[in-house]
């Protein structure tokens, strides 16, 4: 599998796939629910670089810009569901020790708010140059 480096980037992989190491993603098919399901902590400039910097390897779906955060936020919720759903399950509180605290519920509002911010701001604009 083809890697590209981004330097100066934290990457966290939300995903099943753990072999995602920092500053390095794998040259897959990206779609805006793989770049949702990543937490890249970059501005939307630093996005757009790497949104750029993708199109020279692969075409990418200018119409899945849109989705990028509505994503993410789904993933969230669905995440705290999923985990709430099996708490019942023994295993759960010893590998998941923090959901549930009032840090965790507090953390999650915060990260919720940053959510609603970032789907009130205008999508990558799929016409920008910097996509052709």
């Amino acid at each position: 599998m083809a890697h590209f480096a981004i330097p100066n980037v934290r990457l966290v992989s939300m995903g099943r796939d753990r072999s995602v190491s920092k500053g390095v993603l794998p040259a897959t098919r990206m779609t805006a629910r793989s770049v949702a399901r990543m937490r890249l902590s970059l501005p939307r400039p630093a996005m757009a670089a790497v949104l750029a910097g993708y199109c020279q390897f692969r075409q990418f779906d200018r119409r899945e810009l849109a989705l990028i955060e509505p994503l993410r936020t789904l993933r969230m919720l669905h995440h705290n569901a999923w985990l709430a759903e099996r708490w019942a399950d023994p295993a759960f509180p010893v590998a998941f020790p923090w959901f549930g605290t009032p840090n965790h519920w507090s953390q999650q509002t915060v990260e919720l708010r940053e959510q609603i911010s970032a789907m009130a701001e205008p999508a990558l604009d799929p016409d920008d140059a910097w996509l052709d």
